[in-house]
């Protein structure tokens, strides 16, 4: 529903206002064109946000053919749908016919999903009152040691943030650059 102060339409549901998935393709087709490489986001967008631009993406740039109808060469439809093709073109030459079709339905080559941020084994929330920011972290760490603890956890698992976890990551990394030092 629509909050107040926020562009709305009636709908037999109350106020419908415009829906952030198609904010979203719009974006990503105006800055980036029909097809991106890599589009990520957590877990919790896979469904209903990544579907919904993914279908609506497909439908809005996907070639003519697949509407079910023709078009004349050089109507909107048609030119983005050419787009389409020309971007799954260039993808790699050895691709084969069958794979260059799947691309030229495609509208993100990879999807990455990360896990959440949990605080002591709690999922990480303002309403739980256990939200902080970076730069909080990083008035308490070093940057190489905040870094060091992110990169110990794989992008898909939850990385559960903790000041043993943190304090660990720093005496890791300690243990690293000493270990330089000593060779040197």
């Amino acid at each position: 529903a629509s909050k107040p102060g926020e562009p709305s339409w009636p709908s037999p549901w109350g106020p419908g206002r415009p829906g952030w998935h198609i904010e979203c393709s719009s974006m990503i087709e105006k800055v980036m064109g029909p097809l991106i490489d890599i589009h990520g986001g957590g877990r919790d967008l896979v469904f209903p946000h990544h579907e919904n631009e993914l279908a609506q993406s497909r439908a809005a740039v996907g070639p003519c053919h697949a509407h079910g109808h023709a078009h004349a060469e050089g109507g909107d439809c048609c030119e983005q749908g050419a787009q389409v093709e020309r971007a799954a073109s260039h993808a790699s030459s050895s691709t084969s016919g069958q794979e260059q079709q799947q691309q030229q339905r495609e509208f993100v080559r990879y999807w990455l999903h990360n896990g959440f941020v949990n605080v002591d084994s709690e999922k990480m929330s303002k309403s739980l009152g256990n939200f902080f920011t970076i730069r909080d972290v990083l008035k308490q760490y070093h940057a190489l040691a905040l870094r060091w603890f992110l990169v110990s956890t794989h992008y898909r698992a939850p990385v559960n943030y903790s000041s043993r976890a943190l304090d660990e990551a720093s005496d890791r990394l300690y243990y690293v650059c000493q270990a330089l030092l000593d060779a040197h």
